[in-house]
């Protein structure tokens, strides 16, 4: 395709649309095309979380009303994420709601800006080019770099109890590990979750559900953090240091996978 526009962006770019109505999708991802920029489209919210959780892209343009789950509800889950890199992608509305005050619930959801549509070539450009400057100002390490970081810190595991059990079997390790690094997750998440919801009896039982596995990887900094999450929880007490609790448990499981994803060379 002939590039007859004249904005370019001095790097590539590739652009996740999240946008339902045909006639909308049409349009911007025509702009994207004379633009040279590369770009993957989805009809709604969970298409949206779907796609950004299996592929790599430098800033979304959401729809903010679109079926099954709409832009704000799509931009909280990614948000969620546990990849540090992918939570934090740049996020634009594109909305035909134009009441005032309404922009708020859209960085109230973690949005990074926004465009009200019918909007303009140039509009859309500067918004786009601005938001990716910020955010490289903003989180300016890589993926790798951060997970150099993490491997270059003691290991937080130990994994003679799995190795153990698995007579030294390295590849029966390696499913353990798999496992764990699947796993764990999006307990932490609902944990998480719970604990800013002030629901302590359910951000105790996600604290128990991670104990088994914790203590399998004899992750020994969080052993004590963990047990006090899900007693006090449990008995409603001491419960304004939980979220300090919540907040180190998740961090150091955050490097551990790092960490177990580097020694066995996983994605």
């Amino acid at each position: 395709m002939i590039d007859n526009s004249e904005y370019h962006f001095p790097f590539s770019i590739k652009v996740l649309v999240a946008e339902d109505n045909e006639m909308n999708k049409l349009l911007v991802t025509s702009v994207l095309s004379n633009w040279g920029v590369e770009y993957s489209v989805a009809s709604n919210g969970i298409e949206a979380v779907d796609l950004m959780e299996h592929y790599d892209f430098d800033v979304i343009l959401m729809d903010i009303q679109m079926p099954e789950k709409d832009g704000i509800e799509a931009t909280i889950d990614i948000r969620n994420f546990w990849d540090e890199r992918k939570k934090n992608i740049p996020i634009i509305a594109l909305t035909a709601n134009a009441v005032k005050g309404e922009e708020q619930k859209y960085f109230d959801a973690g949005m990074n800006g926004f465009l009200t549509k019918p909007f303009k070539e140039k509009e859309l450009f500067e918004l786009i080019a601005t938001t990716i400057q910020h955010h490289q100002i903003k989180y300016p390490a890589t993926k790798k770099n951060t997970d150099s970081t993490a491997l270059n810190k003691s290991k937080h595991f130990n994994l003679s109890l799995i190795e153990e059990l698995m007579s030294g079997d390295r590849d029966s390790v390696q499913l353990i590990v798999q496992a764990f690094v699947l796993s764990i997750p999006p307990v932490v998440i609902a944990m998480q979750k719970a604990c800013d919801a002030k629901d302590w009896l359910e951000t105790a039982k996600n604290a128990h559900g991670l104990k088994a596995n914790i203590d399998t990887l004899q992750i020994d900094i969080i052993h004590n953090d963990i047990k006090t999450i899900e007693v006090n929880g449990k008995q409603g007490i001491d419960l304004e240091s939980i979220p300090a609790l919540v907040s180190k448990v998740k961090g150091v499981i955050e490097e551990t996978i790092l960490q177990l994803k580097q020694e066995f060379n996983l994605q």
